[in-house]
């Protein structure tokens, strides 16, 4: 009963704060999601750190945790890392340079060395950027992170405020110009300065009728649109992924969902086509974007002047981040495997995974006995073939080589929570050469 009780408290509090159809809906839909809620709802009470944080992996000693260990969504939870900082396992074979990456526990984007000290810093706040205040209503969580940093040899860096806008920074942190458009998840730089992100917009069921004759939408859909900004700020044209794909010949993948409502797409990522992969294929141009589409399981090839969409994947992957080419023609990317949708697939691990375009066949992939991060999630290859891997929800960065040995590893040393249980989400990596940077 005690047990009982706990869960029944717990499942009010949430649905006290969002409705309660939303919470039983949400038990339903993702009880993974929920579950994580419930026991952090219950180990520190109504009040949430701000930020972006996520519960360390750990065996529990309370009697909930004790009741819900056997159950699929949960046995991804291991020992606690109490360690932090980083870890040189073998300094011969560690691609040089310096790794940028952001974090969950302020506005802020990080550039440390091998040994793991912070070397520069990136700190503004949505106030700073827009102080004349925003058109728009913006959940607390996502005013108090960065999701993404694009760096310039003079310091300068592209800043993504989930879900609020792209912004350029001085060196100091200064804003130099900031955009509202909503974007979110992520940026990519075109040789010429131009900038492409992701961009949300909310459509009516009446709205998309209208658009779409004879598709059933049944209530507001989160659309999500590829924008392309001037390097000054001014966006200069999108396109509205949802249209694209229902005007393609890949609208059947919209066919899983029995409702058209909601967050159908998710797209997470973005990566520029560039000369070496538009002539390698003929369903590229020079100029495309990659999108990552993780509502569908999906990477989609978007025309970069039209909108219309030109080629899609799917393949052994679920709910997927971070898509990009490789200059072997193959894609890279992370795949959470579907965890955050209660079980489907493998809910205890995640992995990096590079597969063929033409034949969807996984010529190499790292999934370590320990790395599993239900959602967010990244992977990037460096020059030297090793490949750089967030392990978001842990706040863990690895370095791994293509024969899969650990060769660097950084731990977060934010902490918070009862009994420091909680880590600072690392939303994403990458490694800078140190000679691209003019202004150090």
């Amino acid at each position: 009963m005690r047990r009982t009780g706990k869960l029944l408290a717990a499942l009010l509090l949430i649905g006290a704060g969002f409705g309660w159809g939303v919470a039983t809906q949400a038990f339903h839909v993702f009880p993974y999601q929920l579950l994580r809620d419930l026991r952090s709802a219950l180990r520190s009470g109504p009040e949430e750190p701000i930020g972006r944080w996520h519960e360390l992996r750990s065996a529990g000693d309370d009697d909930l945790e004790e009741n819900l260990a056997g159950h699929p969504y949960l046995r991804g939870y291991q020992e606690a890392r109490e360690r932090s900082g980083a870890f040189v396992r073998d300094r011969e074979r560690v691609c040089p340079g310096l790794t940028l990456f952001t974090s969950g526990h302020a506005p802020t984007i990080l550039l440390v060395d091998i040994d793991g000290e912070v070397v520069h810093e990136w700190r503004t706040g949505v106030d700073e950027v827009w102080p004349d205040g925003l058109d728009f209503k913006v959940h607390p969580a996502y005013r108090s992170y960065i999701r993404r940093g694009h760096p310039f040899p003079n310091g300068d860096i592209l800043a993504i405020f989930e879900y609020i806008g792209v912004a350029r920074l001085a060196r100091d942190g200064k804003p130099i110009w900031g955009l509202a458009n909503q974007a979110h998840h992520d940026v990519a730089v075109f040789p010429d300065g131009t900038l492409v992100t992701l961009v949300r917009r909310y459509r009516s069921p009446d709205e998309l009728s209208a658009a779409h004759p004879g598709i059933p939408f049944v209530g507001e859909v989160k659309d999500d649109r590829v924008a392309f900004v001037s390097s000054t700020g001014e966006e200069l044209r999108s396109f509205s992924l949802l249209d694209a794909l229902l005007a393609s010949d890949y609208a059947s993948l919209l066919g899983r969902f029995p409702r058209l409502h909601g967050d159908l797409l998710h797209a997470n990522s973005v990566d520029i086509v560039g000369p070496a992969i538009a002539a390698r294929y003929p369903f590229a141009d020079e100029g495309d974007v990659l999108v990552s589409v993780r509502s569908l399981d999906s990477v989609v090839v978007l025309d970069g002047k039209t909108g219309r969409v030109r080629w899609v994947a799917t393949g052994q992957w679920r709910a997927q981040h971070q898509a990009q080419f490789l200059a072997n023609g193959n894609i890279l990317l992370f795949d959470n495997r579907g965890a955050h949708r209660g079980g489907l697939g493998d809910p205890v691990r995640s992995r990096a995974v590079e597969f063929d375009l033409l034949t969807r066949e996984i010529v190499w992939q790292y999934a370590g006995r320990d790395l599993h991060s239900h959602s967010l999630g990244s992977v990037r290859r460096l020059p030297n073939g090793n490949t750089l891997i967030t392990e978001s929800t842990q706040g863990r960065i690895l370095e791994v080589t293509p024969d899969g040995k650990l060769v660097w590893e950084y731990v977060s040393p934010h902490r918070t929570g009862k009994n420091d249980r909680l880590i600072a989400t690392i939303m994403g990596a990458r490694r800078i050469d140190p000679g691209m940077l003019t202004f150090r």
